[in-house]
């Protein structure tokens, strides 16, 4: 994880945007989600903050713009 995926729009596994990227922190990757749905998973940073930690699995592929996702379990 690298700065370089700072202010990329986070694509989901429907290919639809649901955030973007923030912050990086250690080995994970921070978004400010724009579904709500999304915001209310487990791995939220903080209580009500909108954002989500994304590890490096969870990344499937990274463009100039993008960073595609998979949320699955």
């Amino acid at each position: 994880m690298t700065e370089r995926l700072v202010g990329k729009t986070v694509i989901g596994p429907n290919d639809e945007p649901i955030g973007r990227i923030t912050g990086v922190e250690e080995n994970e990757a921070i978004m400010k989600t724009d579904a709500p749905s999304v915001a209310d998973r487990e791995e939220a940073v903080s209580e009500g903050s909108g954002e989500l930690a994304l590890t490096a699995e969870q990344i499937v592929a990274v463009t100039d713009d993008e960073v595609q996702v998979s949320m699955e379990e």
